[in-house]
């Protein structure tokens, strides 16, 4: 068994040098071949000669700047690479021919052979849509260039003309290049899913993993899953592995295996300390604190609860009721009223309405859902809170809190402690979410939830590497705001169109 580690180990380390000296030889060949064709005394009045003179010293530093993509990239093992080295090859092989130049012919047909021999060493899989279009706006800029050097006698204006149509093809050839380097999406599966939900799940972040909005990984035997979603070139797991214990370790090391695979980093977000600490690979940074409340001992007695007891005292006397009832049961009048809370919380969110780690308007878990409803003295809706049942662990966590702005005083507090005290006999722990550290609002946040007495426990987010971390948190950022990007587009793109305008 070592002996075969060890040999593994070593045929790994050759990987890297074997496919940089083969791109190297390739594309070296390639350019040798293309240098003797521009060269050549019977082309010597195309518009391509023409153009590639005058741009001489662009061109060189143009053309470094390419070779030394296509190695760097070359170092990404993907499939998409050899495929366009394959290409790059017979065109080698056919440039050499042109041009009565044997040997680069014969070099061009050696690199095919090896690369179709060694196509073990592009092992990494690309997204196929990417290098679809990657795949065509290369062959645009081939077409591009070959129209180029197909015209003749060019003067004036159609120099300057197919100059730029050279530019223009260069810049394509790089874009589909970034392109065809883009990252294999994970595999996902339903499978299971309410199954083992049901049966395993005990994380108060556990029902945010039923939203449309996440892709599943399952282990081998189908009985546990992660979910996680993919934003940036990182793939960003939603608490912990959903299943048997003894079946997540193996879960989470596949789960890392198969996003190497495909050039994806790894994170993990709202994670306890101890999931963490045993990853073993990982560097782990507190985000924040969930507030876990002890339902059997929830109580307003005792000068601890003064605060708590105080509003929701306020909100009985303000004429706020409490009601909670099934989701299933609110009636279409009631859901038509939460409809617009949810949207005036929306109106004034600045980057829209948040999801992956809580619930969206349009995208909430599909988990059992008991509702609190709170009306005023007139009847009504000033708020409403949902919470989300996890039986495996007889527990429930709190998701939506909505209320209007004129909404009496305390009740909020009544919202929440009412609907606590009727979960109990049927639970016995409710989580209040996560409190985020630092910042104001977070302190507000804190306070709020401290008035309940939970026990504070420690949530992590945990990213491979050091450098792995901007990229990461950045994923994750997007993740939780998906309409940041087209705001920040639109910001970018508005001053331009009044100037365009003025």
């Amino acid at each position: 068994m070592i002996g075969k580690k060890e040999a593994s180990d070593s045929v790994r380390a050759l990987r890297e040098p074997l496919r940089m000296g083969l791109t190297v030889m390739v594309l070296g060949a390639a350019a040798l071949s293309l240098q003797a064709w521009l060269s050549n005394r019977h082309v010597w009045r195309t518009a391509g000669f023409v153009a590639a003179t005058a741009l001489t010293r662009a061109a060189v530093v143009l053309v470094l700047v390419l070779v030394v993509a296509g190695v760097l990239v070359a170092l990404r093992p993907k499939r998409t690479v050899q495929q366009a080295l394959v290409v790059i090859a017979l065109a080698n092989v056919v440039l050499g021919m042109l041009t009565s130049r044997p040997v680069l012919a014969l070099a061009g047909a050696i690199g095919f052979a090896l690369i179709v021999i060694a196509r073990s060493l592009w092992w990494e899989l690309s997204d196929t849509r990417a290098s679809r279009l990657g795949r065509f706006v290369l062959l645009a800029a081939t077409g591009l260039v070959v129209a180029l050097f197909l015209l003749e006698r060019p003067k004036g204006t159609l120099i300057a003309l197919f100059t730029l149509v050279f530019l223009i093809a260069l810049g394509a050839g790089l874009w589909g290049l970034l392109l065809l380097v883009r990252n294999a999406p994970l595999p996902s599966s339903i499978g299971p899913l309410a199954t083992v939900y049901e049966e395993f799940a005990r994380a108060g972040i556990s029902p945010f993993t039923l939203m449309h909005d996440k892709r599943y990984f399952w282990n081998h035997e189908g009985t546990a899953y992660l979910a996680y979603a993919a934003r940036a070139g990182a793939a960003v797991v939603l608490g912990p592995g959903v299943g048997p214990a003894p079946a997540l370790p193996s879960l989470y090391a596949e789960f890392r295996a198969e996003s190497h695979r495909r050039g994806w980093r790894v994170g993990f977000y709202q994670v306890p300390q101890a999931m963490a600490d045993e990853f073993g690979w990982g560097h782990g940074y507190r985000i924040g604190s969930e507030a876990i409340v002890d339902l059997d001992n929830l109580t307003l007695e005792g000068p601890v609860m003064a605060k708590l007891r105080h509003e929701v005292s306020r909100a009985c006397r303000n004429g706020v009721t409490v009601t909670v009832v099934p989701d299933a049961a609110i009636p279409p009048q009631t859901r038509r009223a939460m409809r617009g809370l949810t949207e005036m919380r929306i109106h004034n969110r600045h980057f829209g309405e948040m999801g992956f780690s809580v619930g969206r308007s349009d995208d909430v878990p599909a988990v059992p859902t008991t509702v609190g409803l709170a009306h005023n003295a007139v009847g009504e809706l000033v708020a409403y809170v949902t919470w989300l049942s996890l039986p495996a662990a007889r527990g429930v966590s709190l998701d939506a809190m909505r209320r209007r702005a004129d909404a009496p005083g305390g009740t909020m507090d009544l919202l929440l402690y009412t609907g606590l005290e009727l979960f109990k006999g049927s639970a016995s722990w409710a989580s209040l979410g996560l409190a985020p550290a630092g910042g104001p609002s977070a302190c507000g946040l804190s306070a709020f939830k401290a008035k309940f007495r939970p026990t504070w426990e420690p949530r992590y987010m945990v990213a491979e590497r050091l450098i792995d971390w901007p990229v990461v948190a950045a994923s994750t950022l997007l993740l939780h705001y998906p309409r940041l990007a087209q705001h920040v587009t639109a910001r970018v793109i508005a001053p331009v169109k009044w100037l365009r305008a003025a």
